[in-house]
């Protein structure tokens, strides 16, 4: 079936001899009839001018033909395009199909000579067959859509069996790259991304993404003007991100991305943030293709339901273990406690604490009246040289009557720790933690230093 508007050119070529006409257009009404765009035309002159149909629906309906004489003289007709191309005269016919109007069919003349009835049989004739051919086309523009979204719910079913083997996976970005290569199948793309939304919209996390490289995941950027999607079910398409100054500096456009479709993704009823597909080529996502991007967000919104449960189980255990632990300890320490001098019972307190605590030294002091050096309770250390009888406090914990504890990871490279004897003996890591449960009255502190080269992974 031929489009109407690739043999327009032909139809006007034939017509001539039989209707007099420099110009054709062919001009098709919205559902509405409240506008008319202009469907065809001839290739010589100005193109028509879009725009609402300046009579009421029920004219519309109902309208045959319309002569117009002199052009320049019709206040409807004087200031369009075709008038400054030479027309003078018209003959506006109706396209019509089972009694409803499809639009209008134009012949312009530059001669300021007025058409007859005569012309008028024959522009109907002309307008028949037109309509008969618009029929036709719409039909075959059916099928097509038909043909398409039968496809499409292929592709979907599909789609979803292949995403269902990623029903098992905790972690999505370990499997992004087998998500994007599913994805391909129905929804082609140059690069992939999920992102996250975080503070409120005035960040977003780049969690995963493929097609740019050995880009570091996690990281963080701010969006700036772009628009964040917020609502369920949320999409939007951009045809050319060059055009869309927001754009400018988005790492993608800086890769040589152009089209994007973004569909967005909500976790546990919260807007998470959005899946990002992006094609080299402008204008390559529609609204169409949101039905897909929306299932497969729907997939990897489930999967980071799966890993958000899996890291919450995972940190209750991490507690549950701690607990005991500290029950452990607690226990432990009481037993020791209960008898013996306090250097002794010191001793096996650092014993039991080496076990989920290593350190190379431990010590209990109690803060002069002074606040700028303390007196040495109880010690123990592995180096050779014992603790002196009285310390110096450090200047931060001076400085700070309410610390609770302090933590230091290079005593050598703190100029405010150079002076300690701790850090005089090698130690290079420690923590301070305060013994106010102990309810001694003057101000506690204890030190538990390691060496950096036995450091633990935190």
């Amino acid at each position: 079936m031929l489009d109407v508007r690739e043999i327009f050119d032909r139809l006007s070529a034939i017509t001539r001899d039989v209707l007099r006409h420099d110009f054709a257009s062919l001009g098709v009404l919205g559902e509405s009839l409240d506008r008319i765009d202009v469907y065809a035309q001839t290739t010589a002159g100005s193109a028509p001018q879009d725009g609402p149909v300046p009579f009421p629906r029920v004219q519309t309906e109902t309208w045959q033909y319309r002569f117009v004489d002199d052009l320049t003289a019709s206040p409807m007709d004087r200031d369009q395009p075709i008038v400054r191309d030479g027309g003078r005269s018209s003959i506006r016919v109706a396209v019509r199909l089972d009694e409803r109007v499809l639009g209008a069919l134009n012949f312009t003349s530059c001669e300021p000579i007025p058409y007859t009835s005569a012309d008028l049989v024959v522009a109907r004739r002309v307008a028949d067959y037109i309509a008969l051919a618009l029929s036709h086309q719409r039909l075959a523009d059916q099928h097509r859509r038909a043909a398409a979204l039968r496809e499409r719910a292929a592709n979907l079913e599909v789609l979803d069996g292949l995403l269902a083997t990623l029903t098992g996976v905790l972690d999505i970005r370990e499997v992004f790259d087998r998500v994007s290569a599913i994805a391909q199948r129905v929804l082609p793309h140059d690069g992939l991304t999920l992102m996250e939304i975080i503070d409120d919209g005035a960040k977003i996390r780049m969690h995963a993404s493929m097609g740019f490289g050995p880009l570091p995941t996690p990281y963080e950027y701010s969006p700036g003007r772009i628009r964040l999607l917020s609502q369920p079910n949320e999409y939007k398409v951009i045809a050319d991100m060059r055009e869309q100054p927001e754009y400018a500096a988005s790492p993608a456009l800086a890769a040589g991305m152009r089209a994007l479709l973004v569909t967005s993704i909500r976790v546990e009823g919260r807007q998470y943030g959005g899946l990002t597909f992006y094609s080299k080529q402008p204008g390559r996502y529609t609204r169409d293709d949101a039905l897909i991007a929306g299932r497969i967000a729907d997939h990897v919104a489930l999967a980071l339901s799966h890993h958000r449960l899996a890291e919450q189980a995972r940190r209750n255990e991490e507690l549950r273990a701690r607990a005991e632990k500290s029950d452990l300890i607690d226990e432990a320490l009481a037993s020791v406690l209960d008898t013996g001098d306090l250097q002794a019972a010191f001793d096996r307190v650092s014993n039991v604490v080496q076990k989920v605590l290593p350190h190379d030294a431990l010590l209990l002091a109690v803060r002069l009246r002074e606040g700028q050096r303390a007196r040495v309770y109880a010690a123990r250390t592995s180096s050779a040289r014992p603790f002196p009888e009285i310390v110096d406090v450090p200047p931060r914990l001076v400085a700070d009557p309410s610390w609770e504890f302090d933590l230091v990871d290079d005593l050598q490279a703190s100029p405010d720790q150079q002076h300690l004897w701790t850090t005089q003996q090698g130690a290079q890591v420690r923590s301070r933690v305060t013994t106010r449960s102990l309810r001694i009255p003057a101000l506690p502190c204890a030190t538990i230093p390691r060496h950096a080269a036995d450091r633990a992974p935190e």
